[in-house]
């Protein structure tokens, strides 16, 4: 209730601040305003304004390193690949062969092995490279902690966060760590029919990729993808999904037969108490075929890194595990994250073709 000053043509003015935890296309809000007669007790509306919607950007959050795909590309990177080219890491002495520069020339060496000159020897080196990651997100459905509202027929709180708005928080952040490393990322919307956005770099691409994940939404009734998109292949694939039903599972799979890496990022918010008895039956049944999936894509050797409210950096820290594992046991920092086809006798990684991820920070 606000009492107007006295005078003529006096305009008051009356800041208004909102808070959101929700990113992508929001409502703001809408004032209407009415006046009350201090001697008729009657009410009179004299109208109304209202505020224009936003497009609101997910935050970022400092991952450090993630698991990247073994197979670089380029010659150019902040990254050590297994190719001999122009680069810091030193490969081996060799003998001066034609093309190579001669300031490549180690003559401590040359003096050691070959006092007369008779031969040259250079310094050969490992070229840098560069990964190429695609994050691929599943804006198939929009879900919060409330079960009630996941029918859609009541509107999401302001205040609490969606699957939808925890996997633009992730793929933000990923998209973000991989840009700083020097690398190339792109993104893929299952939801919507569009060309996806092509692996690129630098922090224009950055904002791109932001904008993107800002624009992604339900569309319509979730429907089973024809086939899984396409993605490069040294390039290693960062599913984000609520893992409600079974196409994260078989997206996953046809992407192993194919020899490509996937990490998947469990978006679902942690649920809130459910009171009533049928729904909390049916959303008992709902959680244990979702275990059921998780422990499925765990058997095939590919990670599931749990991203609800307020864990970055829990999700950084199971990142940096990650990378830990594929130095420690790769040789060359490669892991293998399940196989493509399974050998008889037992669960889990059998025989067949495996997908490699290699520790993930510039060297």
């Amino acid at each position: 209730v606000i009492s107007p000053r006295t005078g003529r043509n006096h305009t008051r003015t009356l800041p208004l601040r909102l808070a959101s935890v929700r990113t992508g296309p929001q409502h703001t809000f809408e004032v209407v305003t009415r006046g009350i007669s201090a001697y008729t007790d009657a009410l009179e509306t004299f109208g109304g304004a209202t505020a224009g919607d936003r497009l609101v950007l997910p935050d970022l959050v400092k991952l450090g390193r993630v698991p990247t795909s073994k197979r670089l590309r380029g010659l150019t990177g902040g990254r050590t690949s297994r190719r001999i080219g122009e680069g810091t890491e030193l490969r081996d002495i060799h003998p001066l062969t034609p093309g190579t520069p001669l300031r490549r020339v180690d003559w401590r060496t040359t003096a050691r092995r070959s006092p007369d000159l008779i031969e040259l020897y250079a310094r050969r080196t490992y070229a840098g490279s560069e990964a190429q990651a695609m994050i691929v997100v599943d804006s198939r459905d929009d879900v919060g902690p409330d079960v009630h509202a996941w029918r859609g027929s009541e509107p999401l709180p302001v205040d609490e966060a969606t699957s939808l708005d925890l996997a633009r928080h992730a793929s933000a952040s990923i998209a973000q760590a991989f840009i700083d490393a020097g690398d190339r990322v792109g993104l893929e919307d299952l939801a919507r029919r569009r060309r996806p956005l092509a692996p690129a770099g630098g922090k224009r691409h950055l904002r791109r990729i932001l904008h993107a994940l800002a624009l992604t939404a339900p569309l319509g009734r979730a429907e089973r993808e024809a086939r899984a998109p396409q993605v490069p292949g040294d390039a290693i694939v960062y599913l984000l999904s609520t893992m409600l039903d079974d196409e994260p599972v078989r997206l996953v799979a046809s992407w192993q037969a194919d020899g490509i890496p996937v990490v998947v990022i469990d978006t679902l918010p942690y649920v809130a108490p459910i009171g009533e008895k049928h729904m909390r039956l049916a959303w008992t049944v709902t959680s244990m075929e979702r275990e059921d999936r998780i422990r499925a894509l765990t058997a095939r050797g590919i990670p599931v890194v749990r991203w609800a409210s307020n864990v970055g950096e829990q999700a950084a820290t199971r990142f940096e595990s990650l990378v830990r594992t594929a130095g420690r046991h790769g040789g060359q920092g490669s892991i293998r994250l399940g196989s493509a086809r399974q050998s008889g006798g037992g669960q889990g990684g059998g025989g067949g073709q495996a997908s490699p991820v290699a520790s993930g920070g510039p060297r």
